[in-house]
């Protein structure tokens, strides 16, 4: 029997489900977004002889990808598996509901920390999948009294 019975049941999954889904577009449109580094080069051109007359500016656009390699993509997928453990958490049996809550509080705080230090780049962008969490541990952790829907 997993967690996903009652209207408790299915925010708490709904909600876990929703921040891996947006960990996972964070970490797509960061790692595959062609404009993430824009810049111009400029190079100095030697015209009719006289050295630095002209200078020729290029404009170029690359994605994180391009610019730190692919080794960078480990660093992004953090937030990914960190929800991903959640939702697995969530998703374990009944019996282990009480390890569950400060398992799922523990994977918050490190996807918060993630966002904080990344804050200034791309750690922003994991910032709804970080509320959709904190919604999921919310409604995880309201009391056992609350009426689920097959209670009659």
């Amino acid at each position: 029997m997993s967690y996903g019975q009652g209207i408790k049941g299915r925010l708490v999954i709904g909600s876990a489900t929703v921040s891996h889904v947006l960990a996972w577009a964070a970490f797509l449109w960061i790692a595959l977004w062609p404009h993430a580094y824009q810049g111009v080069s400029a190079t100095p051109v030697m015209v009719d002889g006289n050295p630095a007359t002209e200078i020729v500016e290029v404009r170029y656009s690359a994605s994180f990808t391009e610019v730190n390699g692919y080794l960078s993509l480990v660093t992004l997928f953090i937030p990914v598996l960190v929800t991903g453990l959640a939702l697995i958490f969530l998703l374990t049996r009944t019996e282990r509901r009480a390890m569950n809550a400060p398992l799922l509080w523990i994977l918050i705080a490190v996807l918060l920390l993630f966002c904080g230090l990344g804050y200034l780049s791309f750690g922003i962008l994991y910032a709804p999948a970080a509320i959709a969490s904190i919604l999921a541990a919310a409604f995880f952790g309201l009391g056992r009294g609350l009426p689920r829907v097959n209670d009659g």
